[in-house]
């Protein structure tokens, strides 16, 4: 089997599990210790209580001391960063701040900076981005927001995307080891919001990756965005910030390779 082959094969297994159909599939309840792979989009976030099936699988409680928090960020970045060293450079802030900051780095008090996370979800089928309009910066961006201080990266990612979007069938993608890791890391700086009571200050985003199919219905939560849509993989890499360049790359190397058959409009 061609790696293409192979990429599109994983990716519709998940898409089978997303949506109990296909390859004679069925969604499966997971249990509350479930494993992250392999999990459904019904199961309740909340009951996802370990991260298991490589070298690093350890248990992580559901609600998560300040500590222990530092810990798994700290290990999801160091993870990282030995798949992209690259970026290194980039992050040294927020790896400075995790070994060095005495504040609660999950804090949106702490005016050095503080973690976020957000969510790309994506059909690669279709090669689409699940984007929502940011009500207040009035830009197109992937659902996101503050860590609330209890729970695992990769959990509040997935509580952003289904409370922004109301999108309900995702998973993990692609797979395999790589599903435990972030998709992305991108810190940048936001301006001071006197209203709020915030000076400037840095978000750290740790971002996660998920697959889903897009002609599923959409529920834009309007007290936080203006709306939210499918945006073309061209698209989304052509907003005006770097990162959506870097992820765009970052997606074009999993998507399934496509012929002429695939863009040809349906009859």
């Amino acid at each position: 089997m061609s790696e293409a082959a192979s990429i599109e094969s994983s990716f519709f297994v998940v898409l089978a599990m997303l949506l109990g159909t296909g390859s004679g599939l069925k969604a499966k309840p997971v249990p509350e210790a479930g494993c992250l792979r392999g999990r459904t989009a019904s199961l309740r976030w909340d009951d996802m209580a370990t991260e298991c099936g490589s070298a690093h699988c350890t248990a992580l409680p559901l609600h998560m001391t300040a500590s222990d928090l530092r810990a798994h960020a700290l290990d999801q970045l160091n993870r990282y960063l030995e798949v992209h060293p690259q970026e290194r450079e980039e992050l040294g802030a927020l790896m400075a701040q995790l070994l060095e900051d005495p504040a609660d780095v999950f804090a949106r008090a702490n005016m050095r900076g503080h973690v976020t996370t957000s969510g790309i979800v994506y059909d690669a089928r279709a090669d689409k981005v699940l984007m929502i309009h940011h009500k207040v910066l009035d830009r197109w961006l992937q659902p996101g927001g503050h860590h609330e201080g209890i729970d695992r990266l990769d959990v509040s990612a997935a509580r952003e995307v289904r409370e922004e979007t109301g999108v309900e069938r995702f998973a993990p993608w692609p797979a395999g080891a790589e599903s435990e890791l972030p998709f992305d890391v991108e810190s940048h700086a936001i301006r001071a919001n006197p209203a709020k009571g915030e000076g400037d200050h840095v978000h750290h985003d740790f971002i996660y990756l998920f697959a889903a199919d897009s002609t599923q219905p959409v529920q834009p939560e309007l007290a936080e965005v203006k709306g939210v849509r499918w945006m073309s993989r061209a698209e989304f890499a052509a907003l005006p910030s770097a990162r959506f360049a870097r992820m765009g790359e970052k997606l074009l190397a999993l998507a399934p390779a496509r012929t002429p058959a695939d863009l040809a409009p349906s009859s």
